[in-house]
């Protein structure tokens, strides 16, 4: 079962490079955890290359862009 089951897509309005592990593309889009309440849990910086496959993992996504 996956930890958390839903995520929030922001834009990176800031700096980052990609967290994906030798991705060294310009994060574009926040990813932010969220519980059910909608709290967040934590976040990460992810280029769209990688956004993408947190959509297509099945996690409910909203997104907030």
């Amino acid at each position: 079962m996956l930890e958390h089951q839903q995520v929030e897509l922001w834009p990176c309005q800031y700096p980052a490079q990609c967290k994906k592990v030798r991705c060294g593309a310009r994060a574009t889009v926040i990813v932010r955890y969220v519980d059910r309440q909608g709290r967040p849990l934590r976040q990460v910086e992810f280029c769209d290359r990688h956004t993408g496959e947190i959509t297509r993992s099945g996690i409910v996504v909203r997104d907030m862009r």
